[in-house]
């Protein structure tokens, strides 16, 4: 990403953390009278946003794991039936992606366009995507375009195959959680809807603002948020382990270019 496009994040990323700060503190204001549990009502959206937030890196993520099946799908068609070179077809295939993923390969086109390398194009690519199943993608389609063979359009499929299988089981995966996601937001407005009603409740907004009540409320706070971080610990999917772009463009003929190609040409195509 360019210095321009990170900074913009991060001024959205503030204006929205600043929105939910200001929110939370309101609300709990009214709810309570208390200033400080204002104070703590509203760092506790923060955190609460913060840590069950969709981050701008897993969205491009989830673009890619849906998106690679048809776009590998496509390259062959191009490659295989109109005789587009993999360079070409990987450009153009690649504008199926979510925004955020596309735009990526839109500016390595670029790239492309004045340096004909593929290899480093690529390199760049996985770089920036840190997304271990898509490097693995992109160092199948240098070799392919350097090792140019009959058995592309083979080994395509069974890299479409590979893709559609971990898209599948990451469906599944998250199904499974379904219940389990549901049951932890239920935990957590239970708690405090019930405080919102005390405090609705005759004197109840009273008890709020005194020392015991102060320090109570400040403990449940605590104590929920305590659960939502165990509770997403539990329920989180694995997180896949990055790998780096191998030294594979100069020299496609070394062992680990080979051994690649074993891999891509098996039955499971990894």
């Amino acid at each position: 990403m360019s210095i321009k496009a990170l900074r913009m994040a991060s001024d959205r990323e503030t204006k929205r953390y600043l929105a939910i700060l200001a929110l939370g503190s309101l609300l709990t204001l009214l709810a309570t009278g208390s200033w400080l549990l204002a104070s703590l009502g509203g760092l506790f959206g923060v955190l609460l946003n913060f840590l069950t937030r969709q981050s701008e890196s897993s969205a491009i993520h989830d673009q890619l794991l849906e998106g690679w099946p048809n776009v590998i799908d496509e390259v062959r068609i191009r490659v295989c039936t109109l005789g587009e070179a993999i360079p070409h077809a990987l450009f153009s295939a690649a504008q199926s992606f979510g925004e955020k993923a596309s735009s990526v390969f839109e500016r390595s086109r670029i790239t492309w366009n004045l340096t004909g390398d593929f290899y480093l194009v690529c390199k760049q690519i996985a770089d920036e995507l840190a997304d271990q199943r898509s490097t693995a993608v992109l160092q199948t389609m240098v070799l392919l375009h350097e090792l140019a063979s009959t058995s592309t359009e083979s080994r395509l499929k069974r890299l479409r195959e590979d893709r559609s299988w971990d898209l599948a089981a990451a469906k599944e995966a998250n199904a499974s959680m379904a219940g389990a996601i549901f049951a932890r937001r239920f935990v957590l407005v239970v708690p405090i809807g019930m405080a919102l009603a005390g405090a609705a409740i005759g004197g109840g907004r009273q008890s709020f603002q005194t020392p015991v009540g102060i320090t109570l409320s400040a403990v449940a706070l605590g104590l929920l948020l305590l659960c939502w971080i165990w509770s997403t610990h539990l329920i989180g999917l694995p997180k896949v382990r990055s790998r780096h772009f191998e030294e594979i463009g100069s020299a496609p003929t070394t062992p680990y270019a080979k051994k690649l190609l074993d891999r891509i040409s098996s039955p499971r195509g990894r």
